[in-house]
């Protein structure tokens, strides 16, 4: 019977969770999209586009969050 009980509270929480987007800039550009790479036979700089993030330079990330519930 606890068991039921238990299950049944563990499912009313999934219900009352919701997904949250959370925004995170790139560490590799620092949110530019492109990274300036020197070569060592170059003395020039050379502008490349970031491949961690495909150049859009943020991640976007999906977290489920339970409802905060005021009294």
């Amino acid at each position: 019977m606890k068991n039921l009980q238990e299950e049944h509270l563990k499912k009313e929480r999934k219900k009352m969770a919701k997904k949250v987007k959370r925004i995170h800039i790139c560490p590799t550009c620092k949110g530019n999209g492109y990274i300036k790479i020197q070569n060592i036979y170059d003395i020039e700089l050379q502008v490349h586009q970031c491949w961690d993030c495909d150049s859009e330079g943020e991640f976007v990330e999906y977290v489920e969050e339970e409802e905060r519930v005021l009294n």
